[in-house]
Order: structure tokens, then sequence, then C-alpha cells
């Protein structure tokens, strides 16, 4: 079993080499449509302070510094994801990024008035510890929006978690290489990323309710809409590939 430190270093490591290659125009349009996927209203975020936490490249930091008189605080936990993030938000004067992980968010108890969590909790060792930190640092009826993957499905998770069995025979360099796909940046993640788990909605409501969390909302559209009918439950998962909450900083149950 590889320590913390190890998976945090090859996680980190896997994404800024998977952002590096991302064009600018991929970058921009992501951003354009960040806000959509939580929810809620852009007049919503103005004057609002937000927290992105697991930045990766910067797209939801992107999107909500856009907003009039909101304020944004970035982290990862990757120096060279970092970086990259920096490059792509040198335009704004409202966004401060830095260093850290979601397990230990290094920020005082209710700073923030939303919180932006996308494809960083099924990556880390103990989600629960990290939904505890945003429930400490969050505001007295702020915001979480967590996005993670869904459990399940024939073409979805057990498909990936048998490519993955085979994937560790191979080094990523060569793999990168040798992959001739479709979506390579979107493979070589599910693939290659040290820890990928899944979990099903009924899961996820049950973690934030313990950690403290009301008002649970799945946001379902689009790609991460649920699934329809039985046959595409049985390729991708009863919940779906991907599942998002925006949930509300309430009172411990």
């Amino acid at each position: 079993m590889r320590d913390r430190k190890t998976i945090e270093e090859q996680t980190a490591d896997l994404y800024a080499d998977l952002f590096v290659r991302t064009s600018g125009d991929e970058f921009y349009k992501k951003a354009q449509n960040y806000i959509d996927r939580t929810g809620l209203e852009k007049d919503w975020f103005a004057g609002k302070t937000c927290l992105d936490a697991g930045c990766g490249s910067g797209v939801a930091s992107y999107s909500f510094s856009k907003i009039d008189k909101t304020k944004v605080i970035a982290f990862d936990i990757g120096y060279e994801c970092l970086k990259i993030a920096r490059k792509n938000l040198e335009p704004l004067n409202n966004c401060a990024l830095v260093q850290s992980s979601v397990e230990r968010v290094p920020f005082k108890d209710g700073a923030f008035d939303f919180i932006n969590c996308n494809g960083v909790l099924h990556h880390i060792p103990d989600i629960n510890k990290a939904l505890s930190e945003f429930f400490r640092v969050l505001k007295p009826q702020g915001l979480l929006f967590i996005g993670v993957y869904g459990r399940g499905g024939l073409m979805n998770e057990h498909k990936i978690n048998f490519y993955r069995l085979f994937s560790r025979l191979v080094p990523y360099y060569l793999l990168r290489k040798l992959l001739f796909v479709r979506n390579k940046n979107e493979w070589l993640d599910n693939l290659c990323v040290p820890i990928r788990n899944a979990f099903s909605e009924q899961e996820i409501r049950r973690m934030l309710s313990r950690s403290g969390f009301s008002d649970i909302t799945r946001i379902s559209r689009d790609f991460y809409r649920r699934p329809c009918g039985f046959l595409e439950r049985l390729i991708i998962g009863r919940d779906g590939m991907y599942i998002h909450f925006l949930a509300k900083k309430g009172g411990r149950n």
C-alpha cells in the first residue's frame, strides 16, 4: 500500500501532465459553462467569497473570478498544477492560489460562502475528512458543490477497473504513447490515477448528512443526468457516470 505522500505526488504529477497538454480553447470553453453545473445563477456569486478546492488548471476559479465583486481562493495539492492555473488566471486580480490538500484545508472557520470541489474527492484516501474540513471553513448557510464518480455500470466502473489492472503493468510514459483513442486524457486519467473510488447517490447523501450538511440536492442534467431505462442503467450504472450535489451548511445532526 502506497503511503499518503506518494499517492498525492503521483496524483499531482498525472494531472499536471494532462492539464499542460490541454488546449487554451478547451479551458475557456469549460470555464464559460462551468457555473451552470452548480445549479446556481451567476448573480448569486456576486460579492461572495469562494473556495475552489482542488482547482486543477483553474477552470472553476476562472469562471467564479469573472463575476463582479467575487473573491476566489483556489488551492491544489500539485505545485505544477498551480503553475498552470496561475498562467490561466493571470488576467484576473481577484483570485489567490495556495498549495494544499482537501484533507488539510489551511483556512479559518467560517471563511467562505461557497466551496467548489469537483472531480477531487474520489481520488483521496479519506473523503469524510475532506467533508468535515469543508463544513468547518464554510460560513453558516454557506453552500458546497461537489462532483464524484458514480458507482456501477458494465461500461463505466467495471470496464475501467478491468483496464486499470493492466495499466499497472505499463509505465505511464509508454502508455501515453501507445494509447490511441478518442479522449486520450480522459482515459489516462481513469487508468493511471492512484485512487479511483466511485459512489452511489445514497452513499454521498449519507456522508454529507453525517458531516452536518442539509438541503442536499442532486444536480442532474445533460451528461450528469440520471440514466433512463434498464439498458442505460446497466451500461453506466444506476445513478450515472458522474454525480453532482449542492448542499448547505446546517446544524450537525
